[in-house]
């Protein structure tokens, strides 16, 4: 093994070392090196599915372990009953088994076939119109404030907005992308645009005219939805100079949607995109949002019917477009909210130890409140917005991490009471330099996991305490 300290030293070597230092912080490790293990799990959703595939299958899997095994093992039984066990709302249920075992996978074998469903139906499902759907606010939050809305109002607006797509000629299968920033409009959006089974692909204002064109060209979006300014560390930019660049290499754009975002509208010249009556503010296209609501038709698509298209990251070359169905990506996302659990440390050596956690604890649901620091052009947005269609609320946040102060992000736990707190390891290791101890300064009683997206991060052995 290749020492990156200098010096020699063999797996158990470290392995001693990272657990000496452990147990040196409190944590005493069992016999198999488990650090945690959870005191009591008869009611999280992964032993309620235990039990729920014992019962309908006659099978005797006693422990998470033989769960796992079996899921491995008999996969098309696993998936038939994740399907049963997180009733996915549909018109058509599939066929069993849901995928052919003899089909290799390198010839990507059909899953789910004769079901019909819609994404945005099984988000907008939630019945209670007053629960909050989701928080959001940005790092001016100390100009507008932290606002929310209920599943009533997210379900209208979306109602709206799609009919207001629908009036735009916009059918199943076309594509509508957003150059957006992470707000209440984008979810808005995309959850019409499935509802019609159109195509939803989005990338964050961050992103330059060059790196949106590369991904926007291949899919021929029919609108693009986008704002006048962002915010960044507290500093307005403008945007649609940007906009209008990309505008102009969108050949096939038949409307441009701006969302007013740091500006009143009215002080928005939508003249400079130069593209003429293509462009309208959000108000205009969507028009008076009075009286009820109208009807929201939920188009009924495959299971493989294409629902998001995301981008590889293009440091290869164009970025490829990855298409992640309709289906498989409510079912995936549903597993990871509700009942799957994965967690491990992993360990390096570089100048300190290092650590990396990623945990992606499921178990969620109705009383949760989710929190993912990201931007709509990375793909935990994708997965964050999926938590709706269990009925846990969300916290939308656009800006920096660090304003108006570096304790920002742990303000909103409190504040939201969030349950499931997303981050990176840089923000991580920047809360540790600056010298951030929530648990001195915050309550945090609310806070059940936290769980980073990482490759790497580098903290010094004196400082894990701090976090």
């Amino acid at each position: 093994m290749a020492s990156v300290t200098g010096t020699e030293r063999s797996v158990d070597a470290l392995r001693q070392e990272i657990m000496g230092a452990a147990e040196g912080n409190g944590a005493i490790a069992d016999a198999g090196g488990v650090l945690w293990r959870p005191k009591n799990i008869e009611q999280h959703q992964v032993e309620l599915f235990r039990k729920f595939v014992n019962e309908r299958r006659s099978l005797g899997l006693k422990d998470y372990s033989a769960l796992h095994r079996w899921s491995c093992d008999k996969y098309a039984d696993f998936w038939e009953d994740a399907w049963r066990f997180l009733e996915v709302t549909c018109s058509a249920q599939p066929d069993v088994p849901v995928v052919d075992v003899s089909v290799p996978m390198d010839k990507v074998p059909r899953w789910f076939s004769g079901a019909r469903l819609n994404y945005a139906e099984n988000l907008l499902r939630w019945k209670d119109d007053d629960k909050i759907a989701y928080y959001y606010t940005s790092e001016r939050i100390q100009e507008t404030g932290l606002r929310s809305k209920t599943f009533g109002q997210f379900r209208r607006r979306a109602a709206f907005v799609a009919k207001a797509l629908r009036g735009a000629g916009v059918q199943k299968g076309d594509r509508v992308v957003g150059y957006l920033p992470n707000f209440p409009e984008t979810l808005e959006v995309m959850a019409a645009t499935a509802s019609i089974g159109a195509v939803w692909s989005s990338t964050s204002p961050d992103f330059g005219v060059a790196g949106v064109l590369d991904r926007f060209r291949q899919i021929k979006p029919k609108i693009i939805f986008s704002v006048e300014a962002v915010s960044y560390n507290l500093k307005t930019h403008d945007h649609l100079a940007k906009l209008k660049d990309v505008v102009a290499g969108l050949e096939d754009l038949e409307k441009v949607v701006v969302v007013p975002f740091c500006k009143p509208q009215d002080q928005i010249d939508l003249s400079v995109l130069g593209c003429g009556d293509k462009a309208v503010l959000f108000s205009q296209f969507v028009g008076p949002e009075e009286g009820e609501a109208p009807e929201m038709p939920f188009e009924q698509v495959e299971f493989h019917h294409p629902l998001f298209i995301l981008y590889s990251s293009g440091t290869t070359g164009a970025p490829k477009c990855m298409v992640h169905s309709v289906g498989g990506t409510l079912m995936k996302h549903l597993v990871e909210h509700r009942i799957q659990v994965k967690g491990q440390l992993y360990f390096s050596f570089r100048i300190f130890i290092c650590e990396i956690l990623f945990l992606s604890q499921g178990n969620r649901g109705p009383s949760d409140v989710l929190f993912q620091y990201t931007t709509v052009g990375w793909m935990m947005w994708n997965w964050l917005v999926s938590a709706l269609a269990i009925g846990t609320t969300l916290v939308l946040y656009d800006g920096s991490p660090l304003h108006p102060n570096n304790s920002a992000m742990w303000d909103l736990v409190d504040k939201c009471k969030i349950t499931t707190f997303g981050t990176s390891a840089k923000w991580i290791a920047v809360q540790e330099e600056r010298g951030i101890k929530p648990r001195e300064t915050h309550k945090l009683d609310s806070l059940k996991v936290q769980y980073l997206c990482a490759l790497s991060l580098n903290l010094p052995c004196s400082g894990r305490d701090a976090n």
